[in-house]
C-alpha cells in the first residue's frame, strides 16, 4: 500500500481482527499503568467470542482457588470481556462475570499477512499486557501477522522469534 494510505491500513487492520474474532467494538489499547497492578486483578479490557476446546471450570476470581460458578462445554462459545495475567474474564449467558484459563479456548485464529508497524512495541510471549517480553518490532517495519487474539496480532520476526504485539501498533 502506499505511505499516504495510513487510514487504509488502519481500517484493514481493524477490519481483519474483527472479521477473524468475531467482534463489534473496537479493540482496546493496553494501558502500561496496568501492567504494576497485575498482582492484585487488574483486568486488561477485550472483546471476543471464543470457541470452548475444553471442559472447564468458571472461577468468580481470576484463581483456582475461588468459587467455580460453572462448567464450560466444549463446541460452544463464550464472550471475552478482559484478560488478566493468567486468566481471560469471561461473561457467561446468565450476565455473570467469571474467569477461565486461556486453554480453554481457541485464543488464537489463524491469519497470514505482512503488516507495517506504525509505531515501536514489545513483542510478548503471550497476548496481554503481562506477558514476558521477547522482542521488540519498531516503527516503518514491516512483520508477518499469523494470527489474531483478542487485542493482540501473533507476528513472526525475520529472526524468527514469534509473539504478540497490541493490534494498535498496526494502525
Amino acid at each position: 500500500m502506499e505511505r499516504s494510505g495510513r487510514f487504509v491500513w488502519s481500517t484493514l487492520v481493524l477490519g481483519l481482527a474483527m472479521l477473524i474474532a468475531g467482534v463489534g467494538g473496537l479493540p482496546m489499547a493496553s494501558s502500561p499503568a496496568a501492567a504494576a497492578s497485575a498482582a492484585n486483578g487488574t483486568v486488561e479490557p477485550a472483546k471476543a467470542r471464543l470457541k470452548v476446546i475444553k471442559a472447564e471450570p468458571v472461577f468468580t476470581q481470576p484463581s483456582n482457588k475461588s468459587k467455580k460458578i460453572a462448567t464450560l462445554t466444549p463446541g460452544k462459545y463464550v464472550q471475552v470481556t478482559g484478560s488478566t495475567h493468567y486468566y481471560l474474564q469471561v461473561q457467561l449467558k446468565n450476565g455473570q462475570t467469571g474467569y477461565i484459563s486461556p486453554s480453554a479456548v481457541k485464543l488464537v485464529t489463524a491469519a497470514k499477512k505482512s503488516f507495517r508497524v506504525t509505531q515501536n512495541s514489545p513483542v510478548f510471549d503471550v497476548p496481554n499486557q503481562w506477558g514476558k517480553k521477547v522482542g521488540a518490532v519498531r516503527m516503518g517495519r514491516y512483520v508477518n501477522v499469523t494470527g489474531i487474539a483478542l487485542n493482540y496480532v501473533r507476528v513472526q520476526l525475520r529472526d524468527g522469534t514469534k509473539g504478540f504485539i497490541p493490534i494498535t501498533a498496526l494502525q
